[in-house]
């Protein structure tokens, strides 16, 4: 026997560890080397971060930009609710003195409606037939106003009186500097007019003028900018300067051709403006209905450069700190990684033979430890025991991958013995265990793992006693079994042994179901494999509505189609579409029924399942509604998912889906808002209220609220009040009825709730507006 200190120096020890540093050091010599390419990399990476920052920022300002004029036209429908405002603009007299008093009520209102929005300049109307324009100051002769008091740079009286607004929105007319002196002083500041003919839904020809105040533009677009020397500008196709928070940038650039060609071609360009070289970002809004601007970013290369440069030297320092740490940790993880190796060098040469201490570690160890494995004879386990975890692996792996056998670890696996197989026949069967709600519900986590355990015991005996069967977990809910058969073994036994053990669950449905798909009987690990995609095949043709549980494979079926017609769609789609809850689901199963009748394959089922889910799409954006926001948490994206779910998984979503539209009441579907606003109109005396008008329009009281807001700006009780409000007014002015008398025709149940709302809305009572308007 040897002592460790008199073989020391006849084996070669040191000789690992120089190895082990060295290849620690490869991939820091590799670090090294790319440090040239880091600076472009990163100067590159924050370029195309600016790039998506600034037109994410941009596509920000367009849909800013876009809700803001969206809400200027929506907020005019409340313009139609005062009478005397929607006469004079539907009016093709020519106004006369006795209109006075409805001028003023238009006046008023305008004034207010200018005060909804700091983006709104200044507003009038242009009453043509009277040649006369009415804004929140009074009444002007049309030529006087715009050559004394409004005088736009761009456009005179005669383009007011020529002007016809061709669509039902509003056009967005090119920016102009207008001059006001309505206030008896000079105010110069650019505008940008927005006109429209059209206040209740049909056109007038008169025209109603907002100009918007290009400052407030300017305020929001300096908001977004990243870079303090960037510029951010609105402008249109023909290079017109609609906003710039610099103004730097004129119109001399922007309408130059170059560079109105690579605005039309390109989202990101260079450009030299006044010299210096500028990266050009551009984003135009597909959405908008009202104008075709080109929101565009202007940032300077000499600031991105100055910023990039921060990143060299960052990445410089980052690389220099880590190769030092490197190969420091390289030495240290080369000694900690040899420590091991050296004390097994030093155990095993305690009893070593002196001509194999001579060797190096490596070549010792590996001698040292081929002996020991040659002295082991009873490394072989028998599988119909205990099947070992590493064995259950490599066996999934043959039964599911086509090529699994010509992997050297498979190979290795086989030829080492390590499962001994008694018999060179193999029968698979794919057990998938459907547990409802109810169970779910009534037992917890830990039932529902032992109830998974004990199935797979009572599988386990499927067969006969001299037929070893194993057991496999393929997925949640999912056993393989794995018959070990003889020669001339007919798989009759099997499926009679597997329908006693089903039959035993007969009362337990409404908790669990079982589905059993049984491939043909095949030899050797191919055929293994060969049986394993036949019982998967034939699990996945058990239609979910049949009684017939257990499925032998028995071919495929040639060139089989799915049976869902154009006719069946639209029936399908109709049914969904008007909530017919039993009629819909009744088609459903009758659909996927005639789909299983002639044992469909598994993607012939998956394809007929995706046309569903494709109906049922449609139905979802009929009724504004999007699939993800539909389905919240139980969302599970489909095309992507299909080929790692079961059949009997997709057929549960799918029935999910179709039951939540069912549940949803036809109060999804769209009203029009006018139509509800003019019947508050015609029955604001009578006692209205939220729910009761939903169920008129056979809508949802939620809903309802949520388009008041949206689309007349404001509530639905705001709204109604509003109204009840304006014509207790006239009836205050008009006629000798009571207050009181007055509240309850205009809707109000008591005389303290109007004569407190009237004063809130007015700011004097009833009897005080009565009093001084008489």
């Amino acid at each position: 026997m040897f002592k460790l200190g008199h073989i020391e120096n006849d084996v070669n020890k040191k000789s690992f560890l120089r190895s082990i540093f060295l290849y620690f050091l490869i991939p820091i010599i590799i670090v090294s080397l790319s440090a040239f390419g880091v600076y472009k990399y990163y100067k590159d990476l924050f370029q195309k971060e600016l790039e998506s920052n600034y037109l994410n920022t941009l596509s920000t300002v367009a849909s800013t930009m876009d809700n803001s004029l969206i809400e200027l036209q929506n907020t005019t429908i409340l313009l139609s609710s005062n009478s005397d405002l929607y006469n004079i603009f539907y009016s093709e007299k020519k106004l006369t003195a006795s209109d006075g008093p409805k001028i003023s009520s238009m006046t008023n209102t305008l004034i207010k409606f200018k005060a909804t929005k700091n983006l709104i300049d200044s507003v009038y109307l242009v009453h043509k037939d009277s040649n006369e324009i009415l804004n929140s100051s009074g009444t002007y002769n049309a030529d006087d106003f715009f050559k004394k008091y409004y005088i736009y740079k761009k456009y005179n009286s005669d383009f007011w009186m020529n002007l016809k607004v061709s669509t039902t929105f509003y056009n967005v007319l090119k920016p102009s500097i207008l001059t006001d002196t309505t206030l008896d002083t000079m105010n110069k500041r650019k505008v940008i007019p927005f006109v429209t003919s059209n206040l209740a839904g049909f056109k007038s020809s008169n025209l109603f003028v907002i100009n918007l105040s290009e400052e407030e533009i300017n305020s929001m677009l300096e908001k977004y900018k990243f870079l303090p020397s960037g510029t951010m500008a609105i402008i249109d196709n023909t290079g017109t300067i609609y906003s710039s928070s610099d103004s730097n940038i004129n119109e001399k650039i922007t309408k130059n051709k170059t560079f109105l060609d690579k605005l039309s071609k390109k989202n990101f360009f260079e450009y030299d403006i006044n010299g210096n070289k500028t990266l050009v970002i551009n984003y135009s809004s597909k959405l908008s209905k009202f104008s075709n601007f080109i929101y565009t970013a202007f940032i300077p290369y000499n600031d991105f450069y100055e910023r990039s440069l921060r990143i060299k030297r960052l990445s410089y320092t980052i690389i220099l700190v880590g190769v030092m740490l490197s190969v420091l940790t390289a030495y240290l993880m080369s000694k900690k990684i040899y420590r091991p190796i050296d004390n097994l060098v030093s155990i095993l040469s305690n009893n070593a033979d002196p001509m194999e201490a001579s060797k190096n570690e490596v070549e010792y160890l590996n001698s040292r430890i081929r002996n020991i494995l040659t002295n082991e004879t009873n490394l072989r386990k028998d599988l119909s025991a205990i099947m070992p975890l590493a064995s259950e692996q490599y066996l999934i792996r043959i039964l599911t991958s086509s090529d699994a056998l010509l992997d050297e670890d498979v190979k290795n696996f086989i030829y080492s013995s390590q499962i001994n197989f008694k018999y060179p026949d193999f029968c698979v069967s794919l057990i998938e265990m459907n547990f409802s709600d109810k169970y779910y519900n009534s037992y917890s986590k830990d039932e529902y793992t032992l109830v998974v355990k004990g199935l797979s015991k009572i599988f386990s005996r499927i067969a006969l006693d001299d037929f070893p069967t194993y057991v496999l977990n393929m997925n949640k809910n999912q056993l393989c079994l794995l018959i070990n058969l003889p020669k001339e073994e007919h798989i009759d036994n099997i499926t009679s042994s597997m329908k006693n053990i089903l039959d035993l669950f007969n009362y337990d449905n409404d908790l669990l179901s079982i589905s059993v798909g049984i491939g043909r009987i095949y030899s050797d690990f191919i055929g293994m494999h060969q049986s394993y995609n036949e019982a998967r095949k034939a699990l996945a043709a058990l239609s979910p509505l049949s009684n017939n549980k257990i499925n032998v494979y028995t071919g495929e079926t040639a060139s089989y189609i799915s049976q869902y017609s154009i006719s069946d769609e639209n029936k399908l789609f109709n049914f969904l579409m008007g909530n017919y809850k039993d009629e819909a689901l009744a088609f459903l199963n009758l659909l996927i029924e005639k789909n299983y009748k002639n044992t469909p394959s598994e993607h012939c089922i998956k394809k007929f399942y995706s046309s569903i889910y494709d109906t049922m799409i449609r139905v979802l954006a009929e009724k504004d509604q999007y699939i993800v926001d539909f389905m919240g948490a139980d969302y599970i994206d489909l095309p992507s998912n299909l080929g790692f779910m079961t059949t009997k998984d997709v057929n549960n979503y799918i029935f999910l889906i179709a039951n939540r539209i069912l549940s949803v009441q036809k109060a999804s579907s769209k009203v029009d808002i006018l139509q509800i606003t003019e019947y508050i109109k015609e029955n604001f005396h009578q006692d209205l209220y939220l729910e009761k008008l939903a169920e008129e329009f056979n809508t949802s009281d939620k809903y309802l609220s949520r388009l008041f807001k949206e689309t007349v700006g404001m509530g639905f009780h705001e709204y109604l009040t509003s109204i009840r409000i304006s014509k207790s007014k006239n009836l205050l002015l008009k006629t000798n009825l009571s207050i009181t008398k007055i509240g309850e025709k205009v809707g109000f149940t008591t005389h303290s709730t109007f004569f407190r709302l009237f004063k809130k809305y007015e700011g004097i009572s009833p009897t005080q507006y009565r009093e001084n308007n008489l």
